[in-house]
């Protein structure tokens, strides 16, 4: 399985974690990380199939912009539609960011 993968599914199963132990803390906070979690891992799936599928350089700087507005939008979106709980939210968007790192240093820098 490619990286980028392994990557976003360490971050679906690192946020659904997060959201389960803020569950016993907060039901607010963390239904807030379950949507940061589908920010996150929705628009990174999609890049990662297509940095995955596609090989023109120009067609791949043309997902990780979509990649980017997407995220921006669904952001958007949860934060004016769902009013979610910040903390929740927040501290997920933190983690996502640092799966990165992890999946990279799991993956022994290959």
């Amino acid at each position: 399985m490619p990286l980028s993968y392994r990557v976003v599914l360490l971050q679906l199963a690192a946020g659904l974690a997060v959201a389960g132990g803020m569950l016993f803390w907060s039901p607010a906070e963390a239904l807030g990380a379950i949507y940061a979690t589908a920010v996150c891992v929705l628009p990174n799936g999609y890049f990662a199939w297509r940095a995955h599928k596609e090989r023109s350089p120009s067609r791949l700087l043309g997902a990780g912009v979509a990649k980017f507005v997407w995220t921006a939008g669904l952001m958007v979106a949860v934060f004016w539609l769902l009013h979610p709980a910040p903390l929740g939210v927040l501290g997920v968007l933190v983690l996502m960011q640092l799966a990165h790192v992890a999946g990279s240093l799991v993956a022994g820098g290959r």
